[in-house]
């Protein structure tokens, strides 16, 4: 039976979500370059493999650059994401078989926020925001990945910096808002995620486990 979620009163700040995340991304990369000066050596991806992906202008030319290139996680991504604003066939079930299966394969998606390549770094931002916000956005006609999107945005339960938890809160929260119905359902069935994805259906900010 379809469990219904109470009004939880809490103060939100949504007028500085994009302030926050962005303070949050920033403090991310200070901390994880003082630490590890060599992390960018050891990416999981080649950013200006995912720059061509990006920009490939049609099919042929994007599957060209996938055949040559590392066949990452991070470029299955692109990949997907490319395919999917060409229009290309069967493109959006793709974005799905795309998703995130654990925290590591978060942790590869968001370098994508602080990589630093010569050319493109804003496709790369690009890439990271419209992968999420599209797959998120077309979930309602996709009801099976609702506990998988639960998981994304909890990471996996490994949790992640304030900013980028509030920004996941606020897609958790519009995707209910979409189809509070399929959401709830998704949720009684997901033990695991329930806390997060009930603060955020509600709209509060502390998505704590």
């Amino acid at each position: 039976m379809i469990i219904r979620v109470k009004k939880v009163l809490c103060a939100c700040l949504n007028s500085m979500s994009s302030a926050i995340r962005c303070l949050g991304i920033l403090l991310v990369f200070v901390v994880w370059t003082a630490a590890c000066p060599r992390a960018l050596q050891r990416q999981s991806f080649s950013p200006q493999e995912i720059v061509a992906l990006l920009n490939s202008k049609n099919a042929a030319e994007l599957n060209k650059v996938y055949a040559q290139s590392q066949r990452s996680f991070v470029s299955a991504v692109a990949y997907a994401y490319r395919a999917y604003e060409l229009k290309l066939p069967q493109s959006e079930d793709n974005l799905f078989r795309a998703l995130p299966h654990s925290t590591e394969d978060t942790r590869q998606l968001y370098e994508l926020t602080v990589a630093n390549p010569p050319e493109g770094r804003d496709k790369l931002t690009g890439l990271y925001d419209g992968y999420y916000k599209a797959v998120f956005d077309l979930a309602p006609r996709h009801p099976q990945v609702f506990s998988r999107l639960f998981a994304v945005a909890a990471n996996f339960g490994h949790g992640m910096n304030e900013g980028e938890g509030q920004w996941f809160c606020d897609l958790l929260h519009h995707l209910y808002k979409k189809d509070p119905e399929r959401y709830l359902h998704a949720l009684a069935q997901e033990p695991r995620y329930r806390q997060t994805a009930l603060v955020c259906a509600a709209g509060c900010t502390d998505t704590g486990d």
